[in-house]
């Protein structure tokens, strides 16, 4: 991927929804009161449209199954990433 994002010099200043970026908090902003499961289904609720009915297939891309039922206190800092993405 070469493509200039930002170069003042040269006046390019791609918007940030459309750089096709994504960016998951070193931390793994999840809710600590609640399992892998329901942070999960916490953020495909408020998804929109496209997310409904995909927590099967979040969580097979992701490979959390093992950690549904997990705190986040209990994760290590991989699999925190990992579920904050889905």
């Amino acid at each position: 991927f070469e493509r200039a994002l930002f170069d003042a010099s040269a006046g390019v200043d791609v918007a940030p929804r459309a750089r096709a970026l994504g960016v998951v908090a070193q931390d793994g902003l999840l809710f600590p009161h609640l399992d892998v499961r329901a942070n999960l289904r916490y953020g495909l609720a408020r998804g929109g449209h496209a997310a409904a009915g995909r927590e099967g297939e979040v969580t097979a891309a992701l490979e959390l199954g093992a950690l549904l039922d997990r705190r986040p206190g209990a994760l290590s800092g991989g699999e925190r990433q990992r579920v904050a993405l889905g």
